[in-house]
């Protein structure tokens, strides 16, 4: 009743939050001290925690030649971008950025948006209109389903990862529509598996449908040299609009969409997140060109990530979490279903030194609470060890037990 309406009820709003935020399984205000890397300080803490659930999988954020690269552009160029794209905003370094991306994603051009939510909301809103359709799975981002609640086409959404749904509804829908674009992700943020990407682009060959790929979570991580889901599965091709993120493996901020110069020049005037918002700082731009530099040139640090996950999920599978050996993203979701449990485990982690977010609803249903870990190439063996030895203890004091074996 509290989330009905916030507007309307404001003062019992208060009231559930505060006794929300008293609780061991809230940790949504977690505050970073001075700190950086896989270990870090928080002030609720009195001892360096391990981070397990940080979005900077190859540790890159704290790269000295990435923090270098910022600096300098900061001294050069300033401190803030100044303007839109369209406007004062566009450096040497942001076309710079524009090139290394569109050749390592193996696409035409691509073009830059300040945050990877504008460039959903950008890419889904800019090219679709009233007559169009747009399919999407079910688990898609909330900023894919919020771009397609401002697009005035049609909106379907079909089960996850389920081909037959898929195309079930493109066989009753797709004639009454002008276009067509499927949505999904190359790495999904809750549960971490991939889509079948070659049935998708079968189904989008067969209907006259657009493929718009999601890569946030697979580039750097997935396939040959961290080249992304779509090439993994070679069906680079096939994808007409490939949109990417530099706060994960770039270990910054920022968004793209990468495609055929037409569609990137349609987008660069019509995607309205793009056109209307101030530009990523030349100092950001400039530090995630340097991390993609590093991933090219230093190809190590990504297998070193593809083997510490292999270690994670194979200590996870040992306890009984059901997981699947072969699982390759560095978001690892334990199911644990009861979110007062997860509760309990939360500051036991804590208390022991192991800092991992819990996800509960509305994020996921209320049965599908979770811890999502998230791997990083900068994590030690030892830190590995450590977190599950301190979760397998955490499971045993909340009796939670996984019985996958």
């Amino acid at each position: 009743e509290y989330t009905k309406s916030p507007t309307s009820k404001p003062i019992s709003y208060q009231i559930m939050l505060k006794d929300w935020e008293k609780r061991p399984g809230y940790q949504y205000k977690s505050i970073r001290s001075r700190s950086k890397g896989p270990r870090v300080s928080l002030t609720s803490q009195k001892k360096d925690v391990i981070l397990m659930g940080s979005n900077d999988y190859l540790g890159l954020a704290a790269h000295p030649a990435v923090i270098k690269a910022a600096q300098d552009a900061i001294s050069e160029f300033g401190f803030g971008s100044t303007g839109s794209p369209l406007t004062t905003g566009q450096t040497v370094i942001h076309e710079e950025l524009c090139e290394f991306i569109a050749r390592f994603v193996k696409k035409e051009k691509a073009i830059l948006f300040n945050s990877g939510y504008a460039a959903n909301i950008g890419i889904v809103s800019g090219i679709a209109r009233t007559n169009d359709l747009l399919v999407a799975d079910f688990l898609s981002h909330a900023s894919l389903q919020d771009a397609m609640k401002l697009s005035p086409a049609t909106t379907r959404f079909y089960k996850h990862n389920d081909m037959n749904h898929l195309e079930q509804i493109l066989s009753q829908k797709r004639n009454d529509h002008a276009g067509c674009l499927i949505i999904t992700e190359g790495i999904f943020s809750m549960d971490g598996d991939q889509p079948p990407l070659r049935k998708i682009a079968e189904l989008a060959k067969k209907y006259d449908c657009r493929i718009l790929l999601d890569e946030a979570h697979s580039l750097g991580v997935i396939g040959e040299k961290g080249l992304g889901t779509a090439i993994h599965q070679g069906c680079e091709d096939r994808v007409d609009l490939l949109m990417g993120t530099f706060s994960k493996c770039f270990g910054g901020i920022g968004g793209f969409v990468a495609g055929s110069n037409e569609i990137c020049d349609w987008l660069y005037w019509f995607a309205r997140s793009h056109m209307f918002s101030v530009s990523i700082p030349p100092g950001t731009a400039a530090a995630v060109l340097a991390a993609g530099k590093i991933m090219e040139q230093e190809p190590d640090i990504i297998e070193t990530l593809k083997n510490n996950i292999s270690y994670f999920v194979s200590g996870l599978i040992e306890l009984g979490v059901n997981l699947r050996s072969d699982h390759s993203s560095s978001v690892i979701p334990v199911i644990i279903r009861d979110e007062k449990k997860m509760g309990v485990m939360n500051q036991y982690l804590l208390e022991n030194g192991i800092f991992v977010v819990p996800i509960i609803f509305p994020a996921v249903k209320r049965s599908e609470c979770r811890f999502r870990f998230t791997i990083m190439a900068t994590h030690s063996v030892s830190d590995l060890d450590l977190a599950l030895h301190v979760f397998a203890n955490a499971a045993k004091k909340a009796g939670v037990s996984f019985d996958n074996n």
